[in-house]
């Protein structure tokens, strides 16, 4: 079966740091995980932000340490 094409927004998305737990990290508060989460969002226009979990740092604080490697 030959291979399809890539797509470099899915590439990118898929294989960024928010889109799956690294080191056993969770991401979410939600009762049924990260894919409940992502199923609670379809159709809805606000993120519910009851479901984030602690980061135990910034934003800022984050992309400041990506940037220092």
């Amino acid at each position: 079966m030959p291979a399809l094409p890539r797509n470099p927004q899915e590439d990118a998305f898929f294989q960024s740091e928010f889109t799956h737990a690294a080191g056993g990290v969770r991401l979410t508060s939600h009762s049924e995980g990260f894919i409940g989460l992502w199923r609670t969002l379809v159709g809805k226009k606000r993120f519910p932000f009851q479901y984030l979990t602690d980061a135990g740092e910034t934003l800022q604080e984050f992309v400041a340490s990506r940037n220092e490697r």
